[in-house]
């Protein structure tokens, strides 16, 4: 490990790291993708679940009331007719005969009551089907909405993480190139450069103090530290020529870490 790194390492709890370490955070929790029709989903399903299956009481059918009393009015009506028009035929006298034949109308009645039993008995189990056949219906739709919703939530949320993606890289570049800079050129930057790659002052300071410890100084030369490790210098010529190839020196590491080519001064 090199001595650029072991300075980055030890002061890693810097604002750029907790910022870092934050994001890692975030990116670990799970994002919140519910929906409004959730609740309206789980009711839904709870009762096709647990819907009971198909019986028939006909006690409680009021179609079944309705025939009934229909049946039963008119069964009483068409016995007691019977047995009027018998006891006029026997000078007002009943007889069991015409009792007889009044209980087989009113039973005549009862009897077609049992007749439209299977009647009503389709039709229960139809309007039965049908129920089940809506909560479905309300269901798909609840569950189509939801995914749309969710879709839409989704979409957003990946949108977010792109940007703060892109934003993590962009912050993430700028650090290593300032870092780069300061370590081979001596670059002291301001604050607002610290402040927009998250570098605290103090490893700025720590890498320029590593800067000033290992570029050399007096009769030699002056090295310029790159990554590459070469620089410039040597042991003769005048003082003027050395200083004019450090200055040289310096600002092609600072555009070359910066991203710009030496040429022309343009960026690559």
């Amino acid at each position: 490990m090199t001595e650029q790194e072991q300075i980055v390492n030890t002061h890693s709890g810097s604002a750029y790291g907790s910022t870092m370490e934050a994001l890692r955070r975030a990116e670990q929790s799970l994002p919140d993708l519910s929906t409004s029709y959730d609740s309206e989903i789980r009711s839904l399903y709870e009762k096709i679940v647990n819907r009971p299956a198909f019986s028939y009481e006909a006690s409680s059918d009021p179609l079944y009331g309705m025939y009934r009393d229909s049946y039963v009015r008119e069964g009483s009506l068409a016995m007691r007719d019977t047995v009027g028009r018998s006891a006029a035929l026997t000078g007002g006298y009943g007889s069991s005969y015409a009792q007889s034949v009044g209980q087989q109308q009113y039973g005549e009645y009862l009897r077609k009551l049992g007749d439209v039993m299977p009647e009503l008995y389709g039709a229960a189990y139809k309007r039965w089907q049908a129920e089940g056949e809506a909560l479905n219906a309300q269901l798909d739709r609840a569950s189509s909405l939801a995914q749309d919703e969710y879709g839409r939530k989704k979409d957003r949320l990946s949108m977010a993480a792109d940007v703060e993606q892109k934003d993590y890289d962009r912050r993430w570049a700028s650090y290593q190139s300032l870092i780069s800079v300061i370590a081979r050129s001596g670059y002291t930057p301001s604050d607002r450069e610290l402040a927009e790659t998250g570098m605290s002052r103090e490893l700025a300071d720590a890498l320029l103090k590593e800067f000033k410890r290992t570029r050399p100084s007096g009769g030699g030369g002056t090295r310029v530290v790159t990554g590459g490790g070469g620089g410039y210098g040597g042991g003769s010529g005048s003082k003027k020529t050395e200083s004019k190839k450090t200055a040289s020196g310096s600002k092609e590491a600072i555009m070359l870490s910066a991203g710009y080519s030496s040429e022309k001064g343009r960026r690559k």
